[in-house]
């Protein structure tokens, strides 16, 4: 995939090219600025009639050594967004992305995609009163077919949270996009997806409880996405319900292993 940078000069334009001189790289960050070390920060912002968002992160030269992976997050989530595109998978629009490297390791760098008009995170559709139980229902079970086409492509998202999964009404049906891949993993190895496919049904599912989700939506989208897991997921599911911890010594036995843990 092509390396881009944006020229932001302006809030309203946004055009991307090929050269990667430094000052059409700092233009980025004169109007936007820089988080502090290690911290994300997203911003959503208009052009030419569509919204797009911005991320940054910048690595301190004394934390480098201790958080060398943290600073290749993002260019790491743009190839993903490339890869997704490719196949027609549901994520957000790639408009450009850039970073600096020193030594040859990456000081900074950002991102900016399209954002999916219309749309609204999965937390906030369940928190949302006035969503019937059935279209709650609805929504769930086509976040789980959308799961079930994203490890069927090979792709795991690994931060499979409410807030990361966006669902957009169309009619009766729901569409649904995936977004923030900086921790998402492609792997051939079978024991390797396995693992990963049972990480991101299991932090689903207990992210949904924690939202509010009911068990039958929960078991909607377990179902569409991995019947043969969705029992299973459940089980530890309950098991943690009402506690803190994210994981116990069962659920790890089934996470990395897949024992059977009852």
């Amino acid at each position: 995939m092509s390396r881009y940078l944006v020229d932001v000069r302006e809030p309203t334009q946004f055009v991307p090219r090929s050269s990667r001189e430094k000052k059409d790289f700092e233009s980025a960050w004169a109007l936007h600025g820089w988080p502090q070390p290690h911290v994300w920060r997203d911003r959503a912002f208009f052009g030419e009639g569509d919204a797009y968002f911005l991320k940054v992160a910048k690595m301190a030269p004394t934390l480098r050594p201790k958080y060398i992976n943290r600073a290749l997050r993002l260019p790491r989530e743009a190839k993903h967004l490339g890869w997704l595109a490719e196949r027609g998978q549901p994520a957000p629009a790639l408009i450009a992305w850039g970073r600096e490297r020193r030594l040859g390791f990456t000081t900074r760098a950002f991102l900016i995609v399209r954002t999916i008009p219309g749309a609204r995170d999965l937390e906030a559709f369940l928190a949302d009163p006035e969503v019937s139980k059935e279209a709650r229902t609805r929504a769930m079970g086509a976040v789980g077919e959308a799961v079930a086409r994203l490890h069927a492509a090979g792709f795991f998202h690994q931060d499979l949270a409410t807030r990361n999964i966006l669902v957009r009404a169309r009619g009766d049906d729901f569409e649904v996009y995936f977004i923030d891949f900086p921790r998402s993993e492609r792997s051939i190895w079978a024991a390797r997806r396995g693992y990963l496919r049972r990480a991101d049904l299991l932090r689903f599912a207990r992210n949904a409880m924690d939202r509010g989700a009911r068990d039958e939506e929960i078991r909607a989208a377990l179902v569409a996405a991995a019947p043969d897991l969705a029992d299973a997921v459940l089980r530890h599911c309950a098991r943690l319900r009402g506690k803190d911890e994210t994981r116990t010594w069962r659920s790890n036995l089934w996470l990395y292993f897949g024992l059977r843990t009852a």
